[in-house]
Order: structure tokens, then C-alpha cells, then sequence
């Protein structure tokens, strides 16, 4: 047989087939006997057409894979690597490649789930919170995806970008089973470092994810204290009578004070004001309340922050508001009304910066300390009824002083705050109502009268009518009705209203050439000021 020609052959799927030998042909068996005289030719013709035939079958696979990536709807949460598969240099490193994409492509509610094994997780009011050993602390985005990196995967499967772990925190709110609704009628309980103690019953239970709370006071509870007699203390005790003067009624309310401030849920309709005298040690008793909550439940917001429009953002993860340093100020209108619906337990809602606004509906526990009386304008009774007045009236000599009496002070924090329990349930007995110390309840503030009243009470006290033929300027007017805003302490009147009032009044408003070398003035006639 003699050599044959590679275009003899006929390569599909990887067979070959002779298109024209001179092999002969075995009519008993039925087969062909090619001649083996030139083997090797037809060798290399075999494995050059299985090679083609398995270009062509990567060739289709590609397609669909390619397919398949542009399907998939996972492609949007990650950026897909636009990398041509012809270019990878052998089938391990598609192989490869491969692997460590699917890696990526983590479905959500396996990210979910995964967390919620390794972790206590809450949604209350719309937010998610993790219990962290004691309490339950509110998450962020950014910090979810610091919690899922820690317990879950450090790797965080590979991912690309962060934007499917913050779509993470998104799917958690949505999950039914993890939202709580906070009990109406909560029981009281003060949360320690120890355990968390039942104020009611006095009960002290260890730390569980199933009390759900939400700060934890920075010392510890003495559970061998049976009365507050026991409780040792001397250092705070000996301060304690100093701020009060020696007086035991204003002594209980400043233990009352304390007890209820270190309580959860706030109950009172009432807020804290601690004044006025200069260096009484106001600032070392509200140091010490601050101290002992985590940073994180502690707002800083002073009584006219209050009223603005994204300061309050802050009151949203508060506990307890804090301000020891109040200037002073008449309140606006905003800080009245916002303080009042706070401490009353109405819904306020909280402008957020970039953020829809979100509504408040828990009550805040505010402690504030000044150095003059609170002042408002007008009549407002109900407002003056949510003050709870702490007298700082006995200044302390600076010779007499302790440089180092707040660190001696936390030394014994553990014996003060049990303590101050046995009078936070005694206040609960009295359904949050302090006993009534009259002196000392006159001095919560000032109600001031509105602007207008003032500038009414100055006409009357300052002007005078007589005939039309007598002139007042105006200047002469502004500058004693100013004088007398300033004596009152109040704001002046705009130039119309007191236009308009003295008008009403009696005087006549024109001009007046006072003498022939000036200009005509502005005044009053059939108006003149009383010496």
C-alpha cells in the first residue's frame, strides 16, 4: 500500500475516516486493513483533528458561560471582570479564575443568616442593635460590616466592593423575626456591670441576650446592701451633706435625684436643674452621673440646642442628656415645646443631616447646671412643673476645696449607686412625684413676660400725654425705653411695634424741625418722657 496524503482524511469529533486507500478490504470480517507501512502520517492526522474538535467544544462553552455571566443577576451588586477567556493561558487558570468569582457572589440571605448565628441581633424602631456581652448597642452600616468581618469572615468571601454588606444592614431590618417591640409597662431595672437589678423587687439576675437593654452603668452592684444605711460611702455621704446645707429634705431629693437618673426606662415627666451658686459643687456631682454611663448613651445638648434644627440628632441613641455649663439665656419657644414633649413622652420628631427624619418616642433623662435662674418668655406653668429644682447654693472657699475629691469620689462609686437604688423604688413608690420643698421650689426660674408687655408697662411708667403743640424725637424715646429693656433684662420691641403702641397711646407720629440749621427729625407730638 502505498503512502497516502493528509487531505485523504476526514477529521469529525475527533475519528478520522479514509477517504480513498488502497487498502484492501476483508470480505469475511468486514473490515478495512489500512497498510501500516506509513503509521506515523496517520498519527499526526488523528491528533491534529481532536485537537480542532476540542477548540471547537471550548469554543461553545465559552459562549454559554459568557452567557450565563450576562444573566445573572448578581452582576449588578458586583463589578463582573471584563477580562476575555481567550486570553488566559491554559484551562487551571480559567479553572481558577473561576472558583475565586463564585466566591464572590454571596447570596444575601445566607450573609444574613450566617450573622445571626454568631450574633444576638435586635431590630427595634426601625434599627439594628447586637448585644454585646451586657447590652444591646445600636449598629451602623460600616459597623456591621466590622461585626461580620469578625465573626463570620475576615475575607469577607472575596468581595470586590463593599456595597452588598451594606445592602446587608438593609435585609436585617426587613427580617420579621428579628424585631422587638418594647413592652408597654416595662418593668424598672437598673443595668450594673454585674447583672442587671429589678428595682421593684429589688430581684439581681445575671446578664441575658433576653433582657433587652440598652446601656450598662460602669460599676458594680453590692448585692450584701439591705438598707441604704449600709451602703459605705463616707467620702460622698460627708460631700453629699456639704451641697445640702446640712438639710435632710434636700439631701433625699439629691439621692432621689441620682437613683432615678441611673434607672431604665425614664418614667418622670421632669427634668434636673442644678444651680446657683458659683464653685458648690455642681460640676462634680454631674462629672460623676456622666462618668458612670458609656459614652455612647450620653448626649451633650445645652437647653438652646434643643431648639435647633439637626442638633437633636444626637437624642437618638441617648439615654441620658447632660449639660453642666448653661449660659444665660432666655429659652425660645422651639426648647420649651421640644423639652416639654420629651419629658412627657410625646413623639418629637428629629431632623437627620442627609437622612429622613425620624420620630422619637421614649423619654430622655436630662440633668442641666447653671450658674443663673432658667428664664423663658411668657407664662408657661406646665414648664415650670417639669423642673426639678437641686439647690447648689453653699460655695465652697478655694482653701477649702479638694483637688482630688472626684477621684475619691469614683473610688466608691460601686456603694453609691447601690445606694441610690433603695431611693430611686422609694420614688417609684411615690409615682415619680418629689416631696415639695417650697423655699426651695421658688427658685426654679423666671417666667418672663413677652417683649410687648414690657414696652407697654414703659409707656405708661415713662410717657406722658399733653398737647399736640409739645414734640418728642424718637431717639429720645428708643434710647430710655432701651435703657429700661436693659434694666429688665428683656429684648426690645422693633421700631414699628413701638410705633404702633405709642400711636395707640395718644401721640401723633411726624416730623420736626428741632432748628433752622438741621434737618427735620422724626417724633412724637402731644407725647413727652417723665423726668
Amino acid at each position: 500500500m502505498g503512502k497516502q496524503n493528509k487531505n485523504n482524511f476526514d477529521c469529525q469529533g475527533g475519528d478520522f475516516f479514509l477517504k480513498s486507500l488502497d487498502d484492501s478490504f476483508d470480505a469475511e470480517d468486514g473490515e478495512w486493513y489500512p497498510d501500516n507501512s506509513d503509521e506515523t502520517d496517520v498519527v499526526l492526522a488523528a491528533s491534529l483533528c481532536r485537537n480542532n474538535a476540542a477548540k471547537k467544544e471550548k469554543k461553545k462553552g465559552k459562549k454559554k458561560e459568557k452567557s450565563t455571566q450576562k444573566n445573572n443577576p448578581l452582576k449588578k451588586l458586583f463589578k463582573y471582570d471584563e477580562k476575555k477567556e481567550d486570553d488566559l493561558e491554559s484551562e487551571d487558570e480559567e479553572i481558577e479564575r473561576t472558583e475565586r468569582s463564585q466566591s464572590k457572589y454571596h447570596p444575601m440571605y445566607e450573609m444574613a443568616h450566617a450573622l445571626e448565628e454568631f450574633c444576638d441581633l435586635k431590630v427595634v424602631d426601625g434599627e439594628v442593635y447586637y448585644y454585646e456581652n451586657t447590652y444591646y448597642m445600636h449598629l451602623t452600616k460600616d459597623q456591621i460590616i466590622e461585626l461580620y468581618k469578625l465573626r463570620v469572615d475576615s475575607k469577607l468571601h472575596g468581595a470586590v466592593n463593599l456595597r452588598n454588606y451594606r445592602d446587608l444592614y438593609d435585609y436585617i431590618k426587613m427580617e420579621q423575626i428579628l424585631k422587638y417591640e418594647m413592652p408597654k409597662n416595662e418593668k424598672l431595672y437598673c443595668p450594673f456591670e454585674n447583672g442587671i437589678l429589678f428595682v421593684k423587687k429589688g430581684r439581681f439576675e445575671d446578664h441575658d441576650p433576653e433582657f433587652v437593654t440598652f446601656t450598662c452603668l460602669n460599676a458594680k452592684y453590692n448585692e450584701d446592701v439591705e438598707s441604704p444605711e449600709e451602703a459605705d460611702c463616707p467620702v460622698f455621704d460627708k460631700f453629699m451633706k456639704e451641697i445640702s446645707g446640712g438639710r435632710k429634705d434636700i439631701e433625699e431629693r439629691l439621692w432621689m435625684a441620682l437613683g432615678y437618673l441611673l434607672v431604665e426606662p425614664a418614667r418622670g415627666k421632669f427634668f434636673f436643674i442644678m444651680g446657683y451658686a458659683r464653685d458648690s459643687g455642681k460640676s462634680i456631682w454631674g462629672n460623676f452621673v456622666q462618668k458612670l454611663f458609656p459614652e455612647e448613651a450620653i448626649s451633650n445638648l445645652s437647653l438652646r440646642e434643643l431648639g435647633g434644627k439637626f442638633e437633636t440628632e444626637s437624642l437618638l441613641d441617648a439615654r441620658i442628656n447632660i449639660s453642666l455649663d448653661l449660659p444665660r439665656e432666655r429659652l425660645d419657644v422651639s426648647a420649651v415645646s421640644k423639652l416639654k414633649r420629651i419629658t412627657g413622652g410625646d413623639g418629637v420628631e428629629i431632623q437627620r443631616k442627609n437622612q429622613r427624619s425620624k420620630k422619637l418616642h421614649r423619654r430622655i433623662k436630662f440633668l442641666f447646671a447653671s450658674n443663673f435662674p432658667l428664664e423663658i418668655e411668657g407664662e408657661d406653668e406646665a414648664f415650670f412643673k417639669r423642673v426639678v429644682y437641686l439647690p447648689f447654693t453653699h460655695s465652697i472657699p478655694d482653701d477649702e476645696q479638694d483637688p482630688n475629691l472626684e477621684k475619691k469620689i469614683w473610688k466608691e462609686r460601686n456603694e453609691i449607686v447601690t445606694k441610690a437604688t433603695f431611693y430611686a423604688r422609694r420614688l417609684e413608690e411615690l409615682d415619680w412625684h418629689f416631696p415639695v420643698i417650697p423655699d426651695v421650689d421658688s427658685m426654679k426660674g423666671v417666667q418672663r413676660k413677652p417683649p410687648i408687655d414690657y414696652l407697654r408697662e414703659f409707656i405708661d411708667l415713662h410717657c406722658e400725654k399733653v398737647d399736640y403743640e409739645t414734640f418728642c424725637p424718637t431717639t429720645d424715646l428708643k434710647n430710655a425705653y432701651e435703657n429700661y429693656c436693659e434694666e429688665k433684662g428683656v429684648c426690645p420691641c422693633s421700631p414699628i411695634v413701638i410705633n404702633k403702641s405709642i400711636i395707640k397711646f395718644g401721640g401723633k407720629h411726624d416730623r420736626k424741625r428741632l432748628n433752622s440749621s438741621e434737618n427735620a427729625v422724626w417724633g412724637f407730638y402731644g407725647i413727652k418722657l417723665r423726668p
